[in-house]
């Protein structure tokens, strides 16, 4: 097994699906056909013997039978790698993973290193070539989008200088959270990179550094910036974000958020919205020049009957679980020797308005009385049809790009996943 190099595996051991007896291969994939005998990986020697099989292995099952790490043993098990390499299924475990990748690029290394590219943008930047070269790559139109997931790393743990605090987007905001920003192909769905970074960054504060990464690759491969339209939603949009990209030279289309938009044109009558064609039935939009950001942008308004239906549902059961829930938290006040404080009430009430529209809907008073605070509250009707008429279904667009014809036929098909 030490002679076995890893960019040298016995090529019947990475043909494609349809060529190989065993079944737990799943279907054909055409990326299979990537022969990893002709791409020498630099840092194979640096790794343990055993660990510089894990990594073509991870790609392996990640293509073939994309799952959870736990899993992967068994489907090493399954498969000819066994015969091939000769080691147990249990020598791939996740600890192993992690293990794997420190070796790549240890922690001691990275910070020396941070202003170099590391082995894992080397990889992404190759593999951008190839699917270059193979021609897998759309019309250029690059999906952006950020997310976070929460940790279970302890506080008093100081090693970790990624798991750290902020909005997580599960709610999870008392633990330690990590963020994961990815770009990829908007027609394919190819992973063009992706990057790690502190839970505590905003997400348009990443976009910068994000941006940085994408124009190195573009211009590593000869991609022309103006050639690209990166399309992201409206956790990043901001003011110092349309400048980079203006400086950049790329292409972009962003979801706004609702208050940066002129309320004459995002609250527009939905009878004077043009309807859309049958390709995207019961969506009406359209698109005027704007004053955004400091520049006039083709601006775009979308409404959509059926998000509109998904939002009234959704609103219906956050207002009806926040009404019982102020009615029970009165009913505990007026009880003798009751201990809620109008600070208390207060930091009630705003966490349960924190849900969307509701601070919009919801007018309540505490008052003092002998006995202690007492809440009372309504719901503002005119408010509720002022929302379903002006605001439910309503998505907004920005875009450099005025030379597209969305004025007579709305391209909205490629942009349905941003929602505002």
């Amino acid at each position: 097994m030490q002679s076995r190099r890893i960019d040298g595996c016995r090529p019947r051991a990475l043909r494609p699906a349809a060529s190989l007896p065993n079944p737990s291969w799943g279907e054909p994939n055409p990326y299979l056909v990537v022969r990893f005998r002709h791409a020498r990986l630099s840092y194979a020697c640096r790794l343990r013997h055993g660990q510089r099989f894990y990594h073509p292995r991870r790609v392996l099952v990640r293509i073939s039978a994309p799952g959870p790490k736990t899993e992967a043993g068994d489907w090493y098990r399954q498969t000819v790698l066994q015969s091939l390499w000769g080691f147990e299924p249990e020598r791939f475990a996740s600890q192993a993973f992690w293990d794997s990748f420190e070796q790549l690029l240890p922690e001691k290394e990275a910070a020396v290193r941070q202003e170099e590219r590391d082995p894992l943008e080397e990889a992404q930047a190759r593999l951008l070539g190839l699917w270059k070269e193979k021609q897998l790559l759309s019309r250029r139109l690059l999906a952006y989008d950020t997310t976070n997931f929460y940790t279970y790393i302890a506080s008093t743990n100081t090693r970790s200088r990624l798991a750290q605090r902020g909005h997580n987007k599960k709610g999870r905001h008392d633990l330690r959270q990590v963020g994961l920003c990815c770009e990829r192909d908007g027609e394919s769905g190819l992973a063009i990179c992706h990057h790690v970074y502190p839970g505590n960054v905003t997400d348009a504060e990443e976009f910068s550094l994000a941006l940085e990464r994408i124009q190195r690759l573009l211009a590593r491969h000869a991609i022309a910036p103006q050639t690209v339209t990166l399309v992201f939603d409206k956790g990043t949009a901001a003011l110092a974000n349309t400048l980079l990209l203006e400086e950049a030279g790329l292409g972009w289309i962003s979801a706004l958020p609702w208050n940066q938009a002129p309320a004459e044109f995002r609250e527009r009558g939905v009878e004077t919205l043009p309807v859309c064609s049958g390709a995207e039935p019961g969506v009406q939009a359209a698109a005027e020049d704007c004053q955004v950001h400091g520049k006039e942008y083709l601006c775009v308004l979308k409404y959509s009957a059926s998000f509109a239906t998904e939002q009234l549902h959704g609103l219906s059961d956050s207002l009806s679980k926040v009404l019982r829930a102020m009615k029970r938290l009165d009913l505990e006040a007026a009880k003798p020797g009751s201990r809620l404080s109008r600070a208390g009430i207060e930091t009630k009430m705003g966490r349960w308005l924190a849900a969307p529209f509701l601070k919009e809907l919801i007018r309540y008073e505490i008052r003092d009385e002998g006995g202690g605070p007492r809440l009372s509250f309504q719901v503002d009707h005119t408010a509720v049809q002022d929302l379903f008429a002006r605001r439910l279904g309503r998505t907004l667009l920005l875009t450099n790009r005025r030379d597209w014809q969305f004025r007579s036929k709305l391209p909205l098909a490629e942009l349905s996943q941003l929602r505002g």
